[in-house]
Formats: structure tokens, C-alpha cells, sequence
């Protein structure tokens, strides 16, 4: 009886185990750095060497990708949807845990992943006999979701660059295989820029015949606001946003890359200098860089959209606008007392502050999925979301209760509404708590513009 208990007992656990989805890996100079690092890289690139996880599904996606954020370090498994986080460090080993709950893969190869607000994101990518240019990002404890953009504009990871303090993402356009979801204005190499503050992207222009077969390798790391790339055995910084070339002059920097034919991956840049790894012993290796490093070359990346009819169009429209406001206020003034004026200002005066930030957006999106199943969600689900889990009761309670007043107010001023977005009840088996709630009739509402 003893020995059949036991042999159950083994079975449940190995079962639960693997439910769980928990590795202990042998720690290496590179990870363990990461792991114990106090800041945030947004992107790391050449990541294409990394197996540190024992996971194999097939030779496409073996390829892990680290993230490192203030939330945590992150591997993603390319094209699945996977998440690991690094929960447990002991005894020359680091315990990873999967966070997601991804069924459907196989969409998102050679994505452009980084993290923004300590959120994660994947960009574009391979997958089901397309290229695709969604924006998805990463709920954790929930799963991935997409966030809707005005265009969709196909990408490789190839040639991004994220500018993570003007909330920006630069990205070569490419419609390789198919034609889907592609703007037939937008052709091929061209450079798309990505706002994730307004969730809207736009063309800005074509490759140039000199910046074409730069953009062709693969080596890549994003720094001084820019993109090191390199081709046939010359380097240059890529700066998509003034639209410079420079060629890289230290012969120093090139050696401590391409020495030996040294395999070099998990690159980025930080506090002036790149960090890096030379495979296989992932030794955590750094080398200052600055533009001094660098010599400006005389062509550009791309040739600037053609702005002169834009402006001309632009300008007539704000003289017809202008004396039609004119003509209309003139009206209003006549008719309504001067507190109906200052309502008129306030409506056709948005305003960028009343927009939703991408967590406000992401417990907004939680609370709909689950009011229109019929679900509450509950205080510790919101916890999560702002990422107070580890915080005190006091301070959960008062960033939690300033979120959704905030939201509220910002919905009250976008909807022209005088009810809450989110609705807070007590709950009903324990009425010291709260559960949250959006109405159907706010839902609507709310989807109309979102």
C-alpha cells in the first residue's frame, strides 16, 4: 500500500512538473549578469546562437531571445508565443518558469521583440505563408494580445531600430511571398516609422540606391540612437530619424568583433558602451563606443517622402477650416451664453494627455475580455497588471484606486460621458473586497474608438 501511495505520490509530482513548464538551467557570466542587472535593456540583438532552455521543436524555432526589463529577465522561444521567466536563483543555476498560456504558434518568426514600459513586444514577423506587421505585446499571467494599428505594414526583425525614449520603432518595409495586408503605395525597402505612443505608423520614405545594400546583413545592435550594421566587411551606424550614414573608422572596435572569426551574439548598448558575448563560453565582454568612432558619409539611408503638395493641401485646408471655425463661433456666440463656449474649446481641443497608456489600455482590455464573458475581475488580477504583487497592501491600494479613477476620468473626457468606465463591486463572498466590471452599454462605447 506504501509503495503504490508512493509511486502516485512521484507520478503527481513529475505530472505537475511538467505542467508547469519549469526548467533549472546551468547558469552562465551572461545570463547571471542579466539576472542580477538593476537596469532595463529594451533590445537584444544576434540572438540567433541562443539555446538555453532544453527545448527543441524544429531547427526554426530553436532560437531563444532574451528580454531584460525591470520586471524581470524574459527568454522567448522564436515563433511560439512562449514566455520564460527567471524566477529562482540558487547553487550556480537559474530557474526558469513558463508565464504564458500560448495553444496557436508559429505566426511571429524572426519578429522584431523588445520592451517598452516595461511591457513586451513583438513586432511583424514569418508565419502561415506570410509577413505580417502586427504590434502584439505580452499581459503577463494572461497571454498575448494585438495591439490595433492604423496600417499594417510587413517586417523582418532585420533592420528595426527602437528608440525607446521617443517611444519610436524605424522598420524596413517588406512584402516577401505575398502581397497581404500591404499598402499598394508602399513598396518594398521602403522605411516605415512606428509611434507607439499613438499606435500609428507611417511611410516616410524609399531607400536610396547607396542605402539599399547596406540594410542586406544581418549584424546588428542598437545604439547611439542608431543602428551598428554591418556589410562586406565595412560598419556603419544607421540613424534613420535624421536620415545619416556613418562609416566606422576604429579599426579597435572591428577587432573585438570579428577577430578570429569569433562568433558574436546577445549584443547591446548601454551607458557608452556595447556589451556582448563570443560564443560558446557566453563570457559578458564590453568595448566603449561613441560617435568619435564614426566618420559621416555624404549619401543618405532613403529619400524623404515629397512633403511640397502635402504642405500646399495642408495650408489651404487651414484657411478653410479657419474661417469656417470663425463663421461658426460668430454663430454660437449669438445663440449660447460663454459657458457654452468654453465647452466648444474643450471638445474640438483633444488633447494627447487624455490618450491611454499601453497599461491602462492592457487593464482596460482584461476587464472588457472578462465582463463580456460574464466575469468579474478581481483585486489581485489588477495587482498583476500594474505590477504591484510585491508591493505593500497600502501602496496596492492606492495606485490601484489613482489607475481607475484616472481612466475613468480620461473616458468621461474622450466619450463625453458622466458614467465610469470601470465599475467596482463588493464581492459577494467576501465583502471586504472589490470586483470590477465594464457595462455593455461602456463597452460599446468604448470599442466605437478603440
Amino acid at each position: 500500500m506504501i509503495r503504490s501511495l508512493s509511486l502516485f505520490l512521484i507520478i503527481m509530482i513529475c505530472t505537475l512538473k511538467s505542467f508547469a513548464q519549469t526548467y533549472w538551467i546551468n547558469t552562465n557570466p551572461f545570463l547571471d549578469s542579466l539576472y542580477l542587472w538593476d537596469k532595463q535593456i529594451p533590445q537584444i540583438t544576434n540572438t540567433q546562437y541562443n539555446h538555453f532552455l532544453p527545448i527543441s521543436f524544429n531547427k526554426m524555432e530553436d532560437n531563444q531571445l532574451i528580454i531584460k526589463n525591470k520586471s524581470g529577465l524574459y527568454i522567448l522561444i522564436d515563433g511560439t508565443g512562449r514566455v520564460y521567466k527567471a524566477t529562482n536563483r540558487q547553487n550556480n543555476q537559474i530557474e526558469f518558469t513558463r508565464i504564458d498560456s500560448t495553444k496557436h504558434q508559429g505566426n511571429n518568426y524572426s519578429s522584431f521583440n523588445f520592451s517598452y514600459q516595461d511591457t513586451i513586444f513583438s513586432f511583424g514577423g514569418y508565419g502561415f505563408w506570410h509577413l505580417n506587421g502586427q504590434l502584439r505585446y505580452f499581459n503577463p499571467g494572461y497571454d498575448w494580445n494585438i495591439q490595433k494599428l492604423n496600417k499594417e505594414y510587413p517586417t523582418f526583425s532585420n533592420g528595426a531600430q527602437f528608440i525607446n525614449q521617443q517611444s519610436k520603432v524605424f522598420f524596413i518595409s517588406s512584402n516577401i511571398g505575398n502581397d497581404l495586408a500591404f499598402d499598394q503605395d508602399i513598396h518594398e525597402r521602403s522605411l516605415i516609422e512606428l509611434n507607439l505612443k499613438t499606435k500609428k505608423v507611417q511611410f516616410i520614405g524609399k531607400l536610396t540606391k547607396e542605402g539599399y545594400p547596406i540594410l542586406d546583413e544581418t549584424f546588428t545592435i542598437n545604439c547611439l540612437n542608431g543602428i551598428f550594421w554591418g556589410h562586406e566587411s565595412k560598419y556603419y551606424l544607421l540613424n534613420f530619424q535624421n536620415n545619416k550614414i556613418y562609416k566606422l573608422k576604429n579599426q579597435s572596435i572591428y577587432d573585438a568583433f570579428f577577430r578570429n572569426s569569433t562568433r558574436i551574439a546577445n549584443t547591446f548598448e548601454t551607458d557608452g558602451r556595447i556589451y556582448f558575448t563570443a560564443l560558446p563560453d557566453y563570457k559578458l565582454q564590453s568595448i566603449p563606443i561613441s560617435m568619435n568612432d564614426f566618420a559621416l558619409e555624404s549619401f543618405q539611408i532613403y529619400e524623404p517622402r515629397n512633403q511640397t503638395n502635402y504642405w500646399i493641401i495642408g495650408v489651404i485646408g487651414l484657411i478653410v477650416i479657419s474661417v469656417g471655425v470663425y463663421f461658426v463661433f460668430r454663430k454660437v456666440n449669438k445663440s449660447h451664453p460663454p459657458i457654452q463656449k468654453i465647452q466648444t474649446n474643450i471638445e474640438e481641443s483633444p488633447s494627447n494627455e487624455y490618450d491611454f497608456s499601453p497599461i491602462e489600455q492592457h487593464l482596460i482590455d482584461l476587464i472588457l475580455s472578462n465582463s463580456e464573458k460574464g466575469l468579474y475581475v478581481t483585486v489581485d488580477q489588477i495587482n498583476n497588471t500594474l505590477g504591484l504583487s510585491k508591493k505593500s497592501v497600502e501602496i496596492q491600494k492606492k495606485v490601484r484606486g489613482e489607475s481607475i479613477n484616472k481612466i475613468n476620468h480620461k473616458f468621461k473626457i474622450i466619450f463625453h460621458s458622466e458614467l465610469d468606465l470601470i465599475i467596482r463591486n463588493r464581492s459577494e463572498s467576501d465583502r471586504r473586497y472589490y470586483n470590477y466590471i465594464i457595462t455593455k452599454e461602456n463597452t460599446v462605447l468604448y470599442k466605437s474608438k478603440y
